[in-house]
Parts: structure tokens; C-alpha cells; sequence
């Protein structure tokens, strides 16, 4: 247990002293088109209300345009993503095709899934080049058949409204950049609340 505790805190230590901002990858638990760039990394400790154990994510920009993600929590889950984006998103959307839990050990099952994304620019006084976010998907097997929808919607400074719509499961969640590469996430889930912290890092 105390093993497990240093090693926690020598994680969040450790990404917090070098942490670096990214763009939107994934709106909560369902993908954009937009993959984390090559050699960033993202990490985030969830807290689900109910919930035997807490969860781990961590997300890997390993090539460019191709993405890994890792979700531990009663079970371990291996995600991947290859998207295709251009340089003028206003102009044509990205699109992504990818796998849920690769290797099935996951919760949810292993699911073939592909999504497009828009972005357009969010008009307003305090608005910096900030950019929403319209994701639309479809995916097979079991637990994920289906379409879904994610939003990501700037609406102040620093602050991002989310949320993802599956069949008769609707998530909405608030993400907060405290700093530079460091934000914090509360989201409601079928009426479940978590909380999360996420660190980010380019290298």
C-alpha cells in the first residue's frame, strides 16, 4: 500500500514540474479525430463515485497522427487511434478510425469504431483562437455498438464544457486549465459524478 501511495505521488510530482499544454484528444471516454501529437503524453487520475477503484489513463501520442491509450481501473484497457487531419480544419473535418480495448480485457469489450470531427472558431471577446469541437461515431461489438456524440465547447477563459451522448447514456463534464499543462475535470455520468486531475507533457 505504501509502495503504491510514493509511486502515485512521485507520478503526479514528476509530470506536474514538466507539463506542457495539448490540444483536445478524446471529449471524455469516446475519441475526436484529433490525436495528441507525436511525443506527448497525457495523464489522468479519475475518481467515480461507486467505484471499487479509482482510474489511471494515459495517452501517448507515439507517432505522428497515431495514438495509444491506456485505462486502468477493475480492468486494464489498451485503446489505439490512427486519425487523418489537414491544416484548415474550419474547411474539411478529421477523421479517426481506431479500436477500443484492443486486447479484450477491458469492461467494455473490444469495439471497431470510426469518427469525424468539426472544429470552428469560437466567437467572442475573450476568445484567443479557442476552438470547438463537434465529434460524431459509430462503433461495433458488443457494449459499444452504436453512434455517439461528443462536444467540446470553450465558454471562458481556461474553462471547456463537454459532453458525449451513447445510446441512452449522456455524460456532461466541466474540464479547468489551472496552469500551464495542469487541469481538472468534474463530469456527471447517468447521474454519477467523478472528478479527475490531468497533467500533460510535450517531449
Amino acid at each position: 500500500m505504501l509502495q503504491s501511495v510514493n509511486l502515485r505521488g512521485f507520478l503526479v510530482i514528476t509530470i506536474v514540474a514538466i507539463s506542457a499544454r495539448g490540444i483536445a484528444d478524446w471529449t471524455i471516454d469516446f475519441p475526436s479525430a484529433y490525436t495528441l501529437r507525436s511525443g506527448e503524453v497525457r495523464l489522468e487520475y479519475r475518481e467515480v463515485s461507486g467505484k471499487s477503484r479509482d482510474e489511471w489513463i494515459l495517452n501517448c501520442g507515439i507517432l505522428p497522427f497515431f495514438e495509444i491509450r491506456i485505462k486502468s481501473s477493475d480492468a486494464q484497457q489498451v485503446d489505439f487511434q490512427y486519425s487523418i487531419t489537414q491544416p484548415y480544419p474550419e474547411v474539411a473535418p478529421g477523421i479517426a478510425i481506431g479500436i477500443f480495448d484492443a486486447f479484450d480485457k477491458g469492461e467494455t469489450g473490444r469495439s471497431i469504431y470510426v469518427a469525424t470531427t468539426f472544429q470552428f472558431n469560437v466567437v467572442a471577446d475573450w476568445s484567443k483562437r479557442e476552438r470547438g469541437n463537434l465529434t460524431i461515431g459509430i462503433g461495433t461489438g458488443e457494449l459499444r455498438k452504436g453512434a455517439f456524440v461528443g462536444v467540446s465547447m470553450p465558454i471562458f477563459p481556461r474553462t471547456i464544457l463537454l459532453a458525449e451522448i451513447f445510446k441512452k447514456h449522456q455524460t456532461i463534464g466541466l474540464d479547468l486549465e489551472l496552469t500551464k499543462g495542469v487541469g481538472i475535470r468534474a463530469m456527471v455520468r447517468d447521474g454519477i459524478p467523478s472528478f479527475s486531475i490531468q497533467f500533460r507533457r510535450l517531449y
